[in-house]
């Protein structure tokens, strides 16, 4: 079984830029998942934080969860949330509203 790592990266950041880190923990038997941080559009690009964004973020990385725990392989007991900058607080967000998340980081 394979242990499940959801990864929240900072505001405006990319899937790409983290993928060292991704690369890293996938040799080590991990799964990485996350998805981009553009907030509600992917051309609009104003920084500002909002509360509706950081949602947005949340729900976008409930449903790759949804969609990954159906997966065989996936140890659905130990998955974990990971996240630095904008990206803590929506981990710390989607940790209390999925109580399948066992462990942030």
């Amino acid at each position: 079984m394979l242990f499940l790592v959801l990864y929240c990266s900072g505001w405006f950041s990319r899937s790409p830029d983290n993928t060292l880190m991704a690369e890293y923990l996938a040799s080590h038997g991990y799964v990485v998942v996350t998805v981009p941080q553009l907030g509600t559009g992917s051309t609009i690009f104003d920084f500002k934080v909002t509360e509706d964004r950081l949602i947005t973020q949340v729900k976008d990385l409930q449903f790759a969860l949804d969609y990954v725990a159906t997966l065989s392989n996936i140890d659905k007991e130990k998955i974990v949330s990971a996240g630095y900058s904008i990206g803590g607080i929506v981990q710390l967000w989607l940790s209390q509203q999925d109580e399948r998340i066992k462990a942030l980081v």
